[in-house]
């Protein structure tokens, strides 16, 4: 009926509006950009992760982790060490990632 392209101009309008919203978070469209946009996206996506409140809470949970570990260690058969040692090993691997990439 009549209000169907009115109701059409509507729907365009709030697209609009939310893509002019939105804009500053996608990247810039020119061709020259391309390669360092990929590249700063790339290290940008690193430090969100990285900084995020998700990842501080696992960290936190890993040093608990590592601290109970170390403190079993030494407590419990040999067949049993071997899992700690191995979960030593694994939380050590994730502190060695986590310096790394943050620095």
């Amino acid at each position: 009926g009549p209000d169907a392209p009115d109701m059409d101009d509507h729907a365009k309008e709030e697209q609009r509006e939310l893509r002019e919203r939105l804009q500053h978070l996608l990247p810039s469209p020119r061709k020259e950009d391309k390669q360092e946009v990929s590249g700063r996206g790339f290290n940008e996506s690193l430090s969100v992760i990285f900084r995020s409140k998700w990842f501080e809470l696992v960290t936190m949970v890993a040093i608990l982790c590592n601290s109970l570990t170390l403190a079993l260690i030494g407590n419990f058969t040999p067949e049993e060490e071997q899992t700690l040692l191995l979960t030593e090993f694994l939380l050590s691997i994730f502190f060695l990632v986590e310096i790394v990439v943050q620095v």
